[in-house]
C-alpha cells in the first residue's frame, strides 16, 4: 500500500482491538464523568430545592467576577439543571478534556511508540486506520457518557430540555478535544511530545476563555471552544452554532489527522525534534546538569503556564461585578489602612447580597 494512500482498511479491526485491550479507559473515562455530572446535580437539587433559594445563588454566586472566571458564565440560572451545569463548570472544562487527551493520545501515539502498532499494521491495516479507530472507539465513549448523563438526570426527575441537550454539548466537546488529541499525536514525535502539545491547547482555551468571563467581554464568547459551552444555552433557549462548531472542530482534526497519518512514516512526527550540541557543556556531564536536561521542558513549561495563570488572574483584581473596577479602587489607603471614602461599604454591599440593608457611610477621618 503506498504512503500516500488515505485508506481505511482494517479500522473495525483496529477498533475492536481498543475495545478488547483498553475497555477500562474506553468504558470507565465516560461512566466516572457522568458520575460527576450526576451527582453534581443531585446535590444541587437538595441545596436549592426551591425558585427563591435559586435566586439567590443567581444574584451571588451566579453574578461574581471571579466565579464567572473559573466555571464560565452564568446562564439559565434560575433552574436547577442551569446552576449544575454552572458548577459542573471548572471541573468540566479540565477534565473532560483531560479525558479526551487520555483517548486520542493512548489509542494512538502511545501504542506507536510501544511498537504496537507496528505489528498491527504490518498485516492488512492501513496506517489511516490507526486515527480513524481511534475516533470511533472515541466516538462510542462520548455517545456513552451522553446515554448514561441523560439517563441519570430524567431519574432525578430533573425537567427541561437541557436533559438531552446538555449531555449531548458536552460529548460534543468532548469530541472536539479528542480530535486535538489524535491531531496532536500525529504531529508530534512521541508521546511526551504530543501531551506536552494538547495540554498547551487545553491549557490556553482554558486561560482565554477564563479572561473573556471574567472580564465580561460580551461579544467574545466565540473565541475560545470553553466559552462555547454557556453559549449554547443547554438549559434555556438553545443556540445551534456552538453544538455545530463543536462538531466542525472535531471533523476538521480528524480530517487532519487521517491525512498526516498517510503521509508520514511509522513511527516519525511532523515537528521535528531540536538538534542537540555536537559537544557536550561542562555542567551536562554534572549530576545537576543531567537533572536539569531531563527535567528543563516539564520546568519551562509549568513556569510559563503559571505564569500565563497569574496574568489572566491578574487581569481581573480589583474587578467588581460586571467585569468594572469599583470606584475608588487604587487610590491609595486611608488611615489605620482602611479604603477611602465609601468603597469599604461598597464593597460589603456587592459580598452581602448587593448592599442590601447596608448604609453607605463615609469614613471617619
Amino acid at each position: 500500500m503506498s504512503s500516500g494512500a488515505l485508506t481505511l482498511a482494517g479500522t473495525w479491526r483496529l477498533a475492536r482491538l481498543h475495545l478488547r485491550s483498553s475497555w477500562a479507559v474506553v468504558v470507565g473515562c465516560p461512566l466516572l464523568l457522568a458520575a460527576i455530572v450526576v451527582t453534581t446535580t443531585a446535590s444541587i437539587a437538595e441545596l436549592y430545592p426551591t425558585s427563591a433559594a435559586r435566586a439567590g445563588y443567581a444574584a451571588t454566586m451566579g453574578d461574581s467576577p471571579v466565579a464567572w472566571a473559573f466555571n464560565g458564565r452564568g446562564v439559565d440560572l434560575e433552574g436547577i439543571g442551569g446552576i449544575a451545569a454552572y458548577e459542573v463548570g471548572f471541573m468540566g472544562q479540565l477534565a473532560i478534556p483531560g479525558v479526551a487527551l487520555v483517548l486520542g493520545i493512548g489509542l494512538t501515539r502511545r501504542l506507536e511508540q510501544a511498537g504496537v502498532l507496528e505489528l498491527v499494521t504490518a498485516y492488512r491495516v492501513s496506517r489511516c486506520a490507526v486515527p480513524g479507530s481511534a475516533l470511533l472507539v472515541a466516538l462510542g465513549s462520548w455517545v456513552l457518557f451522553a446515554l448514561v448523563s441523560a439517563a441519570g438526570l430524567a431519574l432525578l426527575d430533573v425537567t427541561g430540555p437541557g436533559v438531552v441537550a446538555y449531555p449531548t454539548l458536552l460529548a460534543l466537546f468532548g469530541l472536539a478535544f479528542t480530535g486535538v488529541g489524535v491531531l496532536a499525536g500525529q504531529l508530534a514525535q512521541d508521546t511526551r511530545g504530543a501531551s506536552a502539545l494538547a495540554s498547551g491547547v487545553v491549557l490556553a482555551a482554558f486561560v482565554v476563555r477564563m479572561v473573556v468571563d471574567g472580564r465580561r467581554l460580551d461579544g467574545l464568547d466565540w473565541v475560545s471552544p470553553m466559552s462555547w459551552l454557556a453559549a449554547a444555552h443547554p438549559w434555556g433557549e438553545w443556540v445551534w452554532w456552538p453544538a455545530l462548531a463543536f462538531l466542525a472542530l472535531a471533523m476538521a482534526t480528524a480530517v487532519a489527522s487521517l491525512l498526516v497519518a498517510a503521509r508520514r512514516d511509522l513511527g516519525s512526527g511532523v515537528l521535528p525534534h531540536r538538534a542537540g550540541r555536537e559537544e557536550a557543556s561542562r555542567f551536562s556531564t554534572t549530576l545537576p546538569g543531567l537533572a536539569w536536561r531531563l527535567t528543563r521542558a516539564r520546568v519551562v513549561g509549568w513556569a510559563l503556564a503559571t505564569v500565563a495563570w497569574g496574568a489572566a488572574v491578574g487581569s481581573m483584581a480589583g474587578d467588581g461585578p460586571g467585569g468594572r473596577r469599583q470606584p475608588g479602587a487604587g487610590h491609595g489607603p486611608g488611615r489605620h489602612g482602611e479604603p477611602r471614602g465609601g468603597v469599604r461599604a461598597a464593597r460589603l454591599g456587592d459580598s452581602g447580597g448587593r448592599g442590601r440593608g447596608l448604609r453607605h457611610e463615609p469614613t471617619r477621618r
